[in-house]
């Protein structure tokens, strides 16, 4: 089965990631672990201590202002991630596309590329990375156009697709 790695980068990139695993599950509640058709997004571990088997998201979580990646811990999907899973920040962007990609960009390269190499390391054969995120804002448009830069150079023969939400003309 061939792989994807989904990015969610931003407040609305994790809103809608957080939607789209809640739906994932959803619609695969009655699918065995072991249906290769749950390998495309996820991933089973074996518990040492009970020897049961843990299904995470094969995911990146991206946000400079931690609140809403602090949500998604305390929630139901935080199960489906591991701490590596997610890179925050607790400032943010301010709404800033620069500050995003030209500030938090490269201050975080490392940890973005070491994350991605976590994820990738547990792929048998990875095939798509998927970026969620906002054309708005700071962390969504400026980290998120980083990281399809980062990707393409780390993983250049990978296919990348963006899922791109673009502001209303009245926002900023």
């Amino acid at each position: 089965m061939r792989e994807t790695v989904t990015i969610q980068c931003g407040q609305a990139g994790n809103a809608i990631g957080n939607s789209f695993w809640s739906n994932l599950l959803l619609e695969h509640e009655n699918t065995p672990d072991d249906d290769a058709a749950l390998s495309a997004f996820f991933r089973f571990s074996e518990n040492r201590s009970n020897g049961n088997k843990t299904m995470r998201a094969r995911a990146l979580l991206i946000d400079m202002e931690c609140g809403p990646l602090n949500e998604t811990m305390r929630s139901p999907l935080g199960s489906l991630f591991e701490e590596t899973q997610y890179v925050m920040d607790v400032s943010g962007a301010g709404n800033n596309f620069a500050h995003g990609n030209a500030h938090y960009g490269p201050l975080y390269r490392e940890r973005f590329a070491e994350s991605l190499r976590n994820i990738v390391e547990k792929c048998d054969s990875l095939q798509t990375f998927i970026l969620i995120h906002s054309l708005g804002g700071g962390t969504g448009s400026g980290v998120g156009t980083y990281m399809l830069g980062l990707i393409e150079d780390l993983y250049p023969d990978v296919y990348r697709f963006a899922t791109s939400v673009y502001p209303q003309d009245d926002d900023d």
